[in-house]
């Protein structure tokens, strides 16, 4: 399976690439070859799953932005949920230390 660094964009010159066929078609004698033919195929559909690669790229980056920001949201209304429940036991959690450490200076 080739893999494709995500952040390289791919862009295919088909002005290039079709000169190069008419180039080639004058040096071979003018007919397009079965084999010609074939390569012209799978190039467009060489680009056509390029295409299709980077719109679903960027959906799974859309999709994935969406689900960091659900994942976020939860765990503040968790926090949220649990200081509610138990207000006692996070403020004297978070002051223990402090006055621990206050009394061996």
């Amino acid at each position: 399976m080739l893999m494709m660094n995500p952040t390289v964009k791919v862009s295919y010159n088909a002005a290039s690439f079709y000169r190069k066929k008419a180039d080639k078609k004058a040096f071979v004698g003018g007919g397009e070859s079965t084999m010609e033919k074939l390569n012209s195929q799978l190039y467009l559909q060489n680009c056509y799953i390029i295409q299709q690669n980077e719109r679903l790229r960027k959906k799974a980056q859309l999709l994935n932005r969406e689900n960091q920001a659900l994942l976020s949201e939860l765990k503040r209304k968790l926090s949220k949920a649990n200081m509610d429940a138990n207000p006692g036991q996070n403020i004297s959690s978070t002051s223990a230390p402090d006055t621990v450490a206050s009394n061996k200076h």
